[in-house]
């Protein structure tokens, strides 16, 4: 996926075809939880991606926008609760294209970048938390330990 991800866009004009099945197949190895589904006789690239809730629903659905500004390449989205459906295909082609393959790659990118952030997140204040507050265990070794130095003096 890293060397898909790394591709630009290339301008398609119509009357380049569609990529051929076993082309297809080779690049679909590398990008993992996308498939091929069919719409209207049209090859597509297609996967749902799953969040915590609406709000990071909604900002995946808007990096994913950006990112196909940017490339001047843009898929079908389907935000709902907890999860965005991306679809990538070139419609010019009528079909598959490798900037469909490398926008999958590069969205896929996005959210592992996303579910980073949110680990990230939620582990550090954690773990800080966790270094303020000691759990009850932790207090009651303190206790046993301040008791048995005032009983030993």
């Amino acid at each position: 996926m890293n060397k898909l991800r790394n591709k630009t866009c290339i301008p398609c004009s119509e009357g380049v075809a569609s990529m051929a099945p076993g082309d297809i197949k080779e690049l679909l190895e590398k990008i993992p939880e996308w498939e091929v589904a069919t719409d209207g006789g049209i090859s597509r690239l297609q996967r749902t991606f799953s969040f915590k809730d609406f709000k990071s629903a909604i900002a995946f659905t808007n990096k994913v926008g950006e990112l196909a500004e940017v490339e001047q390449h843009h898929p079908k989205l389907v935000t709902e609760w907890g999860k965005v459906t991306v679809v990538w295909w070139t419609h010019s082609v009528k079909g598959l294209h490798k900037n469909d393959f490398f926008m999958a790659a590069k969205t896929s990118e996005l959210h592992a970048d996303e579910q980073l952030r949110d680990l990230v997140y939620t582990v550090i204040p954690f773990i800080l938390s966790s270094k303020s507050n000691p759990s009850s265990r932790e207090l009651a070794h303190e206790d046993i330990y301040t008791e048995s130095q005032q009983h030993s003096t």
